[in-house]
């Protein structure tokens, strides 16, 4: 079934945000991992960009997705927002606070606020792609049934005076996607998709791993940190599509390699030392 049919089946259209996004995880089940990263334990910390001596404090998305074919992986950071107006029309002007727009649009080094919390400080600052920080807007559409357009957050640009932007203030700025729908692009010899009006196309564009930030080699310490991520999240039971046995395989697939167990890196508190080695896999 797709995205748009099962989102049907554990929402309503009156459905607040979370309880959307949430609907949104479970209608991935058959093709991709996701995992529910919203709230307190997972809020970032970064200098505000106004004053850089203050600190800001923000989660760092709602969900993030990880999707993979049989050559490549790819996985990005989604902030869903909920459309209340009835004549909303996709990709439109949208309200989200000025900190979760700088997290994943702006992409500034970054540090776990929650201690029991380990993730790279420049896993947004060293992307390949800017499609890591992703927004999904919910709407109703012209059926009556819930539906979802995205954009690359660092596409949505503020309609509103910069004298008015304050990053330390939780209240929202009204945002409007600034790329070309639809519109896919080469970076670096990656696809990437600017926006998709509607969940059909964002299946399209996650599935075509048109979406989200690669998981390469040349990049072991982040590609290792979210592979053992979804590993850990699969053996919690935290995401339903894929085995352990199907992300080892990926990680000899791309050359990349587990160096030892996430928790137990944050326990000894030895983090400096955290280094990766990169299997050389001889291809036939």
């Amino acid at each position: 079934m797709s995205l748009y049919v099962e989102i049907q089946k554990h929402a309503k259209t009156s459905s607040g945000e979370v309880d959307l996004f949430k609907a949104l995880q479970k209608s991935f089940k058959t093709f991709a991992d996701v995992m529910n990263v919203h709230g307190t334990k997972y809020q970032m910390k970064f200098n505000n960009p106004l004053d850089i001596t203050e600190e800001i404090s923000c989660e760092i998305a709602d969900l993030l997705i990880f999707v993979y074919d049989e050559n490549e992986a790819r996985f990005t950071y989604l902030q869903n927002k909920k459309a209340y107006s009835s004549t909303y029309l996709p990709n439109g002007e949208i309200s989200i606070p000025l900190r979760q727009h700088y997290l994943l649009g702006n992409f500034p080094i970054i540090k776990a606020k929650n201690k029991s919390i380990f993730i790279p400080s420049t896993i947004f600052s060293g992307r390949i792609l800017d499609s890591i920080g992703s927004l999904g807007v919910f709407y109703t559409d012209s059926l009556g049934l819930i539906n979802m357009d995205y954009s690359i957050m660092n596409l949505m640009h503020t309609t509103e005076l910069y004298t008015n932007l304050d990053y330390s203030s939780n209240k929202p700025k009204k945002f409007l996607f600034n790329g070309i729908p639809l519109n896919t692009r080469k970076i670096k010899g990656y696809l990437e998709i600017e926006s998709c009006p509607d969940l059909v196309y964002f299946e399209q564009s996650i599935k075509a791993l048109k979406i989200g930030e690669p998981i390469v080699a040349s990049s072991p310490y982040i590609s290792d940190y979210v592979l053992s991520l979804v590993e850990d999240a699969i053996r919690n039971n935290e995401c339903e599509f894929s085995s352990v046995d199907d992300i080892l395989k990926l990680r000899q697939k791309l050359s990349i390699s587990r160096s030892q167990d996430i928790n137990a890196i944050i326990a000894s508190k030895d983090l400096p030392n955290f280094k990766l080695a990169v299997i050389n896999v001889k291809k036939n």
